[in-house]
């Protein structure tokens, strides 16, 4: 708690000292919002019908060569905000970070080195969650691509458990090296840092490699982790995504979020990350079919999710950004084998639409087995935006 509360009042204490230092500073600084995120659902809960919202917001600092090289990330999420509570009047850190529900915090902060030794690659000193890997967003932000992500991801999907965002995210304190954009379709990138996930005393190593070309996007990853267990602990993996001429699409997240040679001596399907996307678009029309089958760990955690399995098969008209708007309807179930193959069935028409900038979606949850009456609906109305 003590660690949570240090990093929410670190937040606060930059976001302080900024406003304090004012244009003189900003204007050497490029300020930028990765990430805006507006989520309500609607359900019945105690058998009243109530509202349930979650924001989310990234504030990015970002400094020019003339001015301090480096980039600085700002957290603000709260899972529950009619429920968000005031700051006490005396000194209370349990208090303070209730108040703070749930996180306001320095995500990440790095100074970089460009071009070392006048080559195509630089090096950042960083700190905090930093990228993601094999989520498909290096192909926005390197390539200038959109979008070739699965919807089936974050908060929206699961709410209520792990947010699976990519197959690892490097997080610690350490070095990094990257290739710069003299590469047209390759992206290279290694680190070695103190692994936040482990704690103290414990490093990890990655290697990064994402490649673009017209039709293909791939990214692979090899990360080690050490002095921990006997033999230390490993993972990997790969996303491929594979668009035909035809109009077919074809997207997959495979690997080993965490393999511990001594503890896991048998090599089962359990460690696995997979989710395995076939997409076809015809004209307007599209359908696609989404297989997610859940890792027994992800960051270096159990997930405790272990043989659970998810099943999507999404029916759309519309194709953004040729219309601005999507309608679909799309069918849900999930698969639990690990507590006595109970499954869960869900049918969810939606619709989705991009007004200045700010992507809106609309969607009614018909949960229709197991069938409870109080929880039979659910709405959700969710708006987000970059800029």
């Amino acid at each position: 708690m003590e660690k949570r509360f240090y990093r929410n009042r670190m937040g606060v204490i930059f976001l302080s000292l900024l406003a304090l230092l004012g244009s003189s500073f900003l204007s050497a600084v490029e300020v930028s919002i990765p990430s805006l995120e507006l989520m309500s659902w609607g359900r019945v809960e105690e058998g009243k019908f109530g509202l349930y919202s979650r924001g989310y917001l990234e504030v990015a600092l970002l400094g020019s060569e003339e001015g301090f090289g480096g980039k600085a990330t700002f957290l603000f999420e709260d899972s529950n905000l009619e429920e968000s509570r005031t700051l006490p009047s005396a000194y209370d850190p349990s208090a303070m970070e209730q108040a703070f529900q749930k996180t306001l915090a320095l995500k990440s902060l790095s100074v970089e080195m460009k071009q070392l030794f006048r080559l195509p690659i630089s090096m950042a000193y960083f700190t905090g969650s930093t990228d993601e890997i094999g989520s498909g967003k290096v192909f926005s932000s390197v390539f200038g691509l959109g979008s070739i992500a699965s919807p089936v991801k974050g908060f929206l999907y699961f709410p209520k458990s792990i947010q699976y965002e990519g197959l690892h995210t490097i997080a610690g304190t350490g070095l990094k090296l990257y290739t710069e954009k003299a590469f047209e379709k390759l992206f290279l990138s290694a680190y070695t840092y103190q692994d936040q996930y482990l704690g103290k005393g414990k490093y990890s190593s990655d290697v990064w490699l994402a490649f673009n070309q017209e039709g293909l996007q791939l990214e692979t990853f090899f990360g080690a982790s050490y002095p921990i267990s006997t033999y230390g602990i490993y993972r990997g993996g790969l996303l491929f995504h594979y668009v035909t001429p035809e109009g077919g699409a074809f997207f997959t997240q495979i690997g080993v979020p965490r393999w511990d040679p001594k503890e896991d001596t048998k090599f089962t399907v359990d460690l696995f990350y997979f989710l395995f996307e076939p997409r076809v678009q015809i004209g307007l029309f599209g359908v696609s079919l989404t297989f997610f089958w859940h890792p027994s760990y992800y960051l270096q955690t159990p997930t405790n999710e272990s043989g659970i399995t998810d099943l999507y098969i999404r029916f759309t008209y519309g194709k953004q950004p040729q219309t601005s708007w999507v309608a679909g309807i799309e069918n849900g179930a999930t698969l639990q084998t690990n507590a006595g193959e109970q499954i869960t069935y869900r049918v969810t028409p939606f619709f989705s639409i991009v007004t200045a900038g700010v992507q809106w979606e609309f969607r009614v949850n018909v949960n229709l087995y197991p069938y409870h009456l109080n929880s039979l609906l659910e709405t959700f109305v969710g708006a987000k935006t970059s800029f």
